[in-house]
């Protein structure tokens, strides 16, 4: 019983772990710096860690990038140079969060001339949209040299609609047999403590008749 719970419980770890595979971290190779999302109204560049979920976004939709740690999209407050790039609740008809890959690894707001840029005014921390095109407009997935559309949002076929489910009735299996395991254990230990209880007792009736 005890290795079947340990088995359940590998199979569901391996299950979840890969649950967020698809995020990624945003790179800018010029500046050796990642996007990191301190606040929804504060997104700034530094050092890349990928254990950091401030610094972990995803693709949601075909131009809609959000991020994990705040479950917010990318955007920006207003369409001109140098507006600061922001973190805005999700909404798929606002031009402001809706981004594309235009010419390699040029990142930007979709059918506008703005890039998602390092910043380079005095606080160069702070990202901002810019119209210029140079290596501080240029973003990478970290660890790769794939462009940031190159983990762009998927839509299912048939096939892999039916992958998924398959995954979502079998993690769904693994956590039944977990709650079942356990309710067992639990069960089998409280039987075990009652019996070696009655047994204690028995034993000491037994002492105190044959002392009388």
């Amino acid at each position: 019983m005890n290795l079947l719970y340990v088995l359940l419980l590998v199979l569901w770890s391996a299950f979840n772990s890969d649950s967020n595979s698809s995020y990624f971290l945003i790179y800018n190779e010029d500046q050796n710096k990642c996007v990191y999302a301190v606040s929804a109204t504060e997104v700034q560049n530094v050092p890349c860690d990928a254990s950091f979920k401030a610094q972990r976004f995803q693709w949601i939709s075909s131009s809609q990038i959000i991020s994990l740690a705040f479950n917010l999209c990318l955007g920006a407050e207003k369409f001109e140079d140098w507006a600061t790039i922001i973190l805005l609740p999700c909404n798929e008809l606002s031009p402001v969060q809706t981004w594309e890959c235009k010419n390699e690894t040029l990142f930007g707001l979709k059918n506008k001339p703005l890039h998602l840029n390092y910043g380079y005014k005095e606080d160069k921390t702070n990202m901002v949209l810019f119209n210029g095109t140079g290596p501080f407009s240029r973003w990478l997935i970290y660890g790769t040299k794939e462009n940031l559309c190159s983990h762009g949002y998927q839509v299912l076929d048939h096939h892999r609609e039916g992958v998924s489910l398959f995954y979502i009735c079998f993690s769904s299996f693994i956590a039944v047999g977990l709650v079942i395991m356990t309710a067992a254990v639990i069960m089998t230990t409280i039987r075990s403590k009652a019996k070696d209880a009655i047994n204690s007792t028995t034993t000491v009736t037994e002492d105190e008749y044959m002392d009388a």
